[in-house]
């Protein structure tokens, strides 16, 4: 081995560095301590070095995003399976990157894999692109899906992390390591952006007025209808029907044997914030019973506490206040997410983010679904907090619907590729949603029995 060179092992994986490698020695370890996590589990323990990785340079995988057709290179799964293994993903074909000049000899000879799966999976988990390119950001601050590798690419449906390790631990059971079982599983998440749809005598008039100007058929009748609802549930006679979405989504988590994870505004009120305080009436009510039946309430920061300091600190002490504890998660309103709100995070102590998910799509943006301690590029290591990856977000699929795009096949191969690498797949379901087409179909992935992986 030339003496510049370094070998880095971490459980039954080694890694070479170079001096051009592309990842410095606490990255490497950090990717390669995923890879094994996510494909044999944290209980099981390897001394020896099993399967050997070589590492792409920097100008490999610099030339993977300066091409203005992502490098992406597609290989047959039965390739790079043992041989008589069968192919246990939907598709023949898995993408892989960085593509090394030295790759393929393939069935693992001498134990080296021919591609560089840490570097791959390096990129993914850290979100290594919305970090250091200038990627083109939507009307909300947010990177645009478009922008990303994983669409560019077209992988952004598929776990492409978890998928390489599952062919990771099919080489690695050859080597007589027995991975812990996996069993996937479907966790509700529901983002309480508007907990009443009549806060007001105002927003009952102007609910009616909407319905009046809005339909083309039958408008008196639907705007008489509104203001009947509204003043009803307005003076107590009946429960909000945002407030009693609340607790049916309860119940559904419950029906399946889980609980849901409710997560609750504390802004002011602006434009893109309701502005409801949570700690009082019937709204606060519901969010004690919840948590008394097992259900978590998270944090769901304004708007603007994204990128305001100040008023990320002023919400987060309303959230401390509210009685369910100082420890807790929670996902970014109009998941207004950067890599920069990691440090920010862990900073103040919070558990983990489920922010990491497209806007206008559904897939694995990580290229996992599985929960991952993040990386501070910033900082250049491991920080005390969780990703939940997130999947699938309820409005997102009204707008592909609305384009003419298929959303019952993709949300189908979703969850089955993350039922197949036995991952948490992460459902956002707001209470104000109101699309029976999607809510049906959603919840009938959720009712449906998880497989092992």
């Amino acid at each position: 081995m030339n003496a510049d060179c370094r070998e880095i092992a971490v459980e039954g994986l080694r890694y070479r560095l170079r001096p051009e490698s592309f990842l410095n020695e606490q990255q490497a370890v950090y990717a390669l301590r995923q890879l094994w996590r996510i494909a044999v589990g944290n209980t099981v323990r390897c001394a020896t070095p099993l399967i050997h990785i070589e590492s792409a340079s920097k100008a490999e995988v610099g030339s993977l995003f300066r091409a203005v057709e992502p490098i992406v290179d597609w290989v047959s799964v039965d390739s790079v399976l043992p041989t008589g293994t069968a192919n246990p993903f939907d598709s023949a074909q898995l993408p892989v990157f960085p593509i090394r000049e030295m790759r393929r000899e393939n069935r693992l000879p001498n134990g080296e894999f021919p591609f560089d799966l840490v570097s791959m999976t390096f990129l993914m988990l850290s979100r290594w692109e919305e970090v250091n390119l200038q990627l083109r950001l939507d009307e909300h601050g947010r990177t645009k899906d478009s922008e990303m590798l994983a669409c560019r690419a077209g992988f952004h449906d598929r776990p492409i992390v978890d998928q390489w390790c599952v062919v990771l631990r099919s080489w690695l059971r050859l080597f007589g390591i027995r991975p812990a079982p996996r069993q996937s599983n479907v966790v509700l998440t529901h983002d309480l952006d508007r907990p009443v749809r009549y806060p007001s005598l105002y927003r009952i008039f102007r609910g009616a007025a909407g319905e009046f100007l809005q339909r083309r058929k039958a408008n008196l009748f639907a705007a008489g209808r509104e203001f009947r609802q509204g003043v009803q549930c307005f003076s107590g006679v009946r429960h909000d029907p945002y407030l009693s979405s609340i607790v049916d989504l309860a119940s559904v988590s419950e029906a399946i044997g889980t609980r849901g994870r409710f997560y609750v505004m504390t802004a002011d009120a602006r434009r893109y914030d309701e502005g409801y305080p949570p700690n009082q009436g019937r709204y606060y009510e519901i969010l004690q019973d919840l948590s008394r039946r097992g259900h978590e309430i998270g944090w769901h920061p304004g708007y603007d506490a994204a990128t305001d300091a100040d008023r990320y600190q002023t919400e987060k002490q309303r959230m401390d206040q509210l009685g369910f504890g100082s420890r807790y998660g929670g996902r970014h309103h109009y998941l207004r997410w950067t890599p920069a709100a990691w440090d920010q995070w862990a900073a103040a102590g919070l558990l983990y983010d489920s922010s990491v998910g497209f806007a206008r799509t559904a897939g694995f943006r990580a290229g996992t679904c599985h929960p991952y301690p993040v990386y501070s590029l910033k900082q250049n290591r491991a920080l005390d907090l969780i990703e939940r990856p997130l999947l699938i977000m309820d409005v997102a699929l009204t707008a592909l619907r609305q384009q003419g795009q298929d959303v019952s096949a993709l949300v189908d191969s979703i969850m089955q590729r993350a039922h197949t690498v036995g991952g948490e797949a992460v459902l956002l379901v707001h209470n104000c949603f109101n699309d029976s087409a999607i809510l049906k179909m959603l919840f009938e992935h959720a009712h449906r029995t998880p497989v092992a992986a």
